[in-house]
């Protein structure tokens, strides 16, 4: 499977729960696989839904990952038990190991998202 351009970098997976999927825009719904991790959540394949949009693989940076949940978020009103975002730090150059950190909500979401430098507020196109 398509994650990112190089394995060092973070990882990002937005999950959604089961019954908020139908809120969901069709392009999220198109891409959507079931969660490895926990039943009745689904994953959705945002590296897909570019290829599939776009034709262009996403922008790798996980802050591009986390507006994308923001953006999903709002636009499906998901509350903070129907969103769980997955981030997994870069790999240790000596260990390989990752840190992880689950954030549950749009305001997990947010409060990580303070981190960052550059502005991830998503914007609508109505």
């Amino acid at each position: 499977l398509f994650r990112s351009y190089a394995s060092g970098i973070e990882h990002v997976t937005i999950y959604v729960a089961e019954s908020a999927v139908d809120r969901l825009p069709d392009g999220a719904r198109k891409v959507l696989e079931e969660s490895r991790i926990q039943s009745g959540w689904r994953a959705v394949r945002i590296e897909q839904w570019a290829l599939q949009s776009c034709r262009a693989p996403i922008y790798p940076q996980d802050r591009f990952f986390m507006g994308v949940a923001l953006w999903l978020a709002d636009e499906a009103a998901l509350g903070d038990d129907e969103l769980i975002v997955l981030w997994r730090g870069p790999s240790d150059r000596f260990s390989g190991q990752r840190e992880v950190i689950t954030l549950r909500g749009a305001n997990d979401v947010r409060r990580f998202a303070e981190r960052y430098q550059w502005n991830l507020k998503a914007v609508s196109r109505q």
